[in-house]
């Protein structure tokens, strides 16, 4: 009964299905375009807008797949013949698995043959984002299916949730309560998305059991309802439980317990360079000294709570160092300290902490004590690739596949990797002639995503990508850079990577201060 229930779906909904099917494939094309050189203000667009089109008609026709059985109410025909209830809910599950998950599934194969990749590296990338797929939008899509009657009922509850979900979770959590949401715009945001995957899952098993067993639509319906709220607690789960699984799933657990954070009592006061504006009154530049790094190895500041309290210990402000005030985000807050080759012990950096307005100007002129509370991330090196100035696409192991050329204006080099797997998220790059040993600046980038290879993206597909420009011209003529045109093209672009060591926790006391002697002065021009 289960194939001849699926049959019957397949033959009334294939036309809906092919025209999915094509819009995933519609929704490629842009994308390949766009990584093989035609970059347009049009298909840039369309990359953003044909995924979402096709992921929307994942989850509508999985809908009406379910739909095609309801299961409120008492007059449906399965109930009258009658069908196993078992048969029908494994007949849906096959629908979505063979006419939605499969078709998406081999979309992303081909889509990933095209650029250049093996079978075996396409498939495993396409089957780790189908299976994100399923999850994320899939299931819910059943789940939305098994508790309504038409599609019209089920667009009503989809955009009620989505009303409630939004309102509850950002307006009167987030701005009327004033919690934060600690996690989310940091490198331990993956978690978020494995939270809401294990959600998913359970979800969709109880309700979908409770449905196709028993029917007891008001039951199910409380369950969504459930995991709707836990939906909205997975975004508000408390740092100090992200932070401690991100220690836990350290790869090397040990590695920074060298590392020292310290108040740096003998920096003086934070100068403004010459030229910048000021940050403003109310924001903090706090000197700190950094000891005991590995020799070529880089720290992160991932998070920091600041506690300010008086001299006879009364606390009179605490939170984030990066949250939003006065319109204003801080999360230029994020320093990141690196030690190189030849650099001493000890290293320097400033971090900005921006105070609202109110708090500072209560506290400006008070003798205080500062508690930080810093959560850090060690990158360590991991690879060093040397490519030429200008070449084809070509499979580099550890990068994917990756080419360079001169961009248009004839400034920048330009470089653009694909891959099926998990970029690095740590890299230096600069160029360097070897016949000479000149070498440019080197431009340096970390993308704080510490997600395991499991957690995959599903937008806008399953390739990962990086990509930038390493200048060797500035037209201003400010800048003269010693590999210059006319050595590009015997020059080798030198990328080094940096993987995660450790993730590990300071905290960082200073002595009795005034916040006023925290913020910065202008340096006078030359």
């Amino acid at each position: 009964m289960i194939w001849h229930i699926f049959k019957k779906d397949a033959r009334l909904l294939w036309p809906i299905a092919a025209l999915v099917a094509l819009l995933q494939v519609c929704a490629t094309i842009p994308a390949h375009l766009i990584d093989h050189g035609m970059r347009t203000s049009q298909l840039m667009m369309l990359r953003e807008l044909l995924p979402a089109l096709a992921l929307l008609g994942i989850m509508v026709m999985v809908v009406l797949a379910v739909h095609q059985d309801p299961i409120p109410g008492a007059r449906q025909d399965w109930l009258i013949r009658p069908i196993r209830r078992r048969d029908l809910a494994v007949a849906k599950l096959l629908f979505v698995l063979l006419m939605v998950q499969v078709p998406l599934w081999a979309v992303d194969v081909g889509a990933e043959l095209a650029d250049g990749f093996a079978l075996p590296a396409a498939a495993a990338a396409a089957a780790t984002r189908n299976l994100q797929v399923l999850c994320v939008l899939a299931l819910p899509a059943m789940m939305l299916g098994a508790i309504t009657r038409t599609f019209i009922e089920a667009l009503i509850v989809a955009i009620a949730a989505w009303i409630l979900f939004v309102g509850i979770g950002q307006v009167v959590i987030s701005e009327l309560l004033g919690v934060e949401q600690s996690i989310g715009d940091t490198g331990a945001g993956w978690m978020v998305i494995a939270a809401l995957d294990g959600i998913s899952l359970i979800a969709s098993a109880a309700i979908l059991a409770v449905q196709y067993s028993g029917r007891r639509t008001i039951l199910a319906r409380g369950f969504v309802g459930v995991a709707g709220v836990l939906l909205i607690c997975v975004m508000f789960l408390p740092w100090s439980l992200a932070s401690g699984v991100q220690a836990a799933l350290s790869p090397q657990p040990t590695a920074a317990r060298g590392i020292t954070v310290e108040f740096d009592p003998q920096a003086g006061r934070y100068r403004v360079p010459a030229g910048a504006a000021s940050s403003g009154a109310s924001t903090l530049h706090l000197p700190l000294r950094v000891g005991g790094m590995p020799e070529d190895s880089s720290v992160l500041m991932d998070y920091a709570y600041i506690r300010i309290n008086g001299l006879d210990g009364a606390t009179l402000y605490a939170g984030q160092v990066h949250r939003q005030f006065d319109g204003r985000t801080m999360f230029d807050g994020r320093f990141e300290v690196r030690a190189g080759r030849a650099d001493g012990p000890i290293h320097s950096a400033e971090q900005s902490i921006l105070l609202p307005s109110d708090v500072y100007a209560r506290l400006a002129n008070r003798q205080v004590r500062m508690a930080i509370d810093y959560s850090l991330t060690l990158f360590g090196p991991a690879a060093t690739y040397s490519l030429p100035t200008s070449s084809a696409r070509t499979l580099i192991p550890g990068l994917g596949r990756c080419r360079t050329g001169i961009d248009p204006e004839g400034d920048d080099v330009s470089i653009g990797c694909l891959s099926t797997a998990r970029l690095p998220s740590c890299l230096s790059v600069y160029l360097e002639h070897p016949a000479t040993g000149l070498k440019n600046p080197e431009r340096h980038s970390c993308d704080r995503d510490y997600a395991p290879g499991l957690i995959a993206k599903f937008w806008p597909d399953a390739i990962d990508r990086v990509g930038g420009e390493v200048p060797f011209y500035d037209f201003s003529g400010l800048v003269r850079y010693p590999v210059e045109g006319s050595k590009v093209a015997t020059a080798r672009l030198i990328i080094k990577t940096y993987a995660v060591l450790d993730h590990f926790s300071r905290q960082v006391a200073t002595p009795i201060v005034r916040l006023a002697d925290l913020t910065g002065i202008a340096t006078p021009p030359p």
